[in-house]
Formats: C-alpha cells, sequence, structure tokens
C-alpha cells in the first residue's frame, strides 16, 4: 500500500513544492489585492470580468456565508482534518499516479490558502469577480486562486479516479 522508494519521496517532495507554490501564489494574490483594491474595483473585461476585493466569511465560492460565528470552530476542525487527510494521501499511497498526486498537491494548496486567511483574519480574502457571469442562478460568487486550485485538484483527481478504474477494467 506505501511506497517508501527514493523514486516515490521525490514525487511526493515535488507534489508538496506544487502544494507550496499553490499558496504561495494565493497569498501574494490576496496581498496584493487587499493593498490595490481597497478603495476601488477594476474592470478588466467590460460587463464580464472586475478585480473586487470582497471577504467571505462562509468557505469555497462563499458557502455558507451566513452560518453563525459558533460554527466556524467546528469548520476550523474539519480544515484541520482534510489538510492531514491530504497530507497522509500524498505521503502514502502507492498506486497514486502523477496526475492524481498533482491534483491532491492543487487541492491542499487551496486548502491551506484559504485555511491560513480564515486563522488570520477571521475571513477569506476574494478578488475575481464574475459579475455579469450567470448561471440560472444569480451572480457568480466572488472568488480567489485558492478556489480555483481546489476546484482544477477535484477535476484532476476525479478524472484520475475515473481513468485509473477503466485501466483497471481493461486489465481483466
Amino acid at each position: 500500500m506505501f511506497d517508501f522508494s527514493i523514486i516515490a519521496w521525490r514525487k511526493r517532495g515535488a507534489a508538496f513544492v506544487i502544494a507550496l507554490g499553490i499558496f504561495l501564489i494565493d497569498w501574494v494574490s490576496k496581498t496584493l489585492a487587499y493593498e490595490q483594491l481597497a478603495t476601488q474595483s477594476i474592470e478588466v473585461i467590460p460587463n464580464l470580468f472586475n478585480l473586487t476585493l470582497a471577504f467571505n466569511r462562509g468557505v469555497s465560492f462563499s458557502l455558507f456565508g451566513n452560518v453563525e460565528a459558533d460554527f466556524w470552530p467546528h469548520l476550523l476542525g474539519y480544515f484541520a482534518f482534510a489538510v492531514s487527510l491530504l497530507i497522509w494521501l500524498m505521503s502514502g499511497a502507492k498506486d497514486t499516479t502523477k496526475l492524481g498526486l498533482v491534483g491532491l498537491a492543487f487541492i491542499m494548496g487551496g486548502a491551506i490558502g484559504n485555511g491560513y486567511d480564515r486563522f488570520a483574519y477571521g475571513v477569506v480574502i476574494d478578488f475575481l469577480d464574475f459579475y455579469n457571469f450567470y448561471l440560472g442562478l444569480g451572480k457568480f460568487p466572488t472568488f480567489n486562486i485558492a478556489d480555483v486550485a481546489i476546484s482544477i485538484g477535484v477535476a484532476f483527481v476525479l478524472v484520475d479516479s475515473i481513468y485509473t478504474d477503466f485501466i483497471k477494467k481493461e486489465k481483466k
């Protein structure tokens, strides 16, 4: 189940470097957004995309933004569990493919980015605002680089899982 070879450790080390890189890109982008967008919104693509500072009290894409304050200690506990699970998955699973490992790294980097904000500020800094982007449900929530990384990571893990299952069935 677990592979402790040198090659496996190099793959895992690369995944942790990717997660750290995602966290740093997210942190720098949020710092710049906080400094540059505090008093203004910047229209990037007219009638579609703005850079707008927002403080998200919820989780990814503003889910649970109206939850009472006494819920947040529980959410932080779930965050700690999720990051611990990701570290465990990245550290040991022998049959994890490169795509799956990169997906887990993206999820971990994004989770740590948003978790850092939650611990440091009590809110998550968002700034990517598709203000005329409708999915039949209204305005798309403002989000950040960490949210993008988590979404891409989930997609990578899902594709990897489907592909791996397909390959296993083909070998039988």
